[in-house]
């Protein structure tokens, strides 16, 4: 998502300002944030409960990205959906996520 914003993605602005209009939030793993700075994001801390079941879905799913694992939790948990230009990853780690591909 932050990606695409920052390319100029005509998809995902729409979305965004959709979104907005709606009076959403977007949260973000701070893993994310590491990786890709935008303003306008939550940044959710790596904690040490989330980090735990990051290693467990690495393991069980034998994922080497920790990032990713940490997108699919938080959204599950939170019942969030998804924005990624990267759906076939995501939806590898858990087939039931929510995932809007841009």
């Amino acid at each position: 998502m932050l990606i695409a914003l920052g390319r100029g993605d005509t998809r995902m602005i729409a979305l965004l300002n959709r979104a907005l209009v709606q009076g959403r939030s977007f949260r973000l793993p701070a893993g994310v944030v590491g990786q890709t700075w935008r303003d306008g994001c939550v940044p959710v801390a790596l904690a040490q409960q989330l980090a735990r079941a990051c290693g467990e879905l690495c393991g069980a799913a034998n994922s080497p990205d920790i990032i990713d694992d940490s997108v699919v939790i938080l959204a599950t948990e939170r019942r969030d959906p998804i924005v990624t230009s990267d759906p076939k990853d995501l939806l590898r780690l858990d087939p039931s996520a929510q995932v809007i591909p841009i």
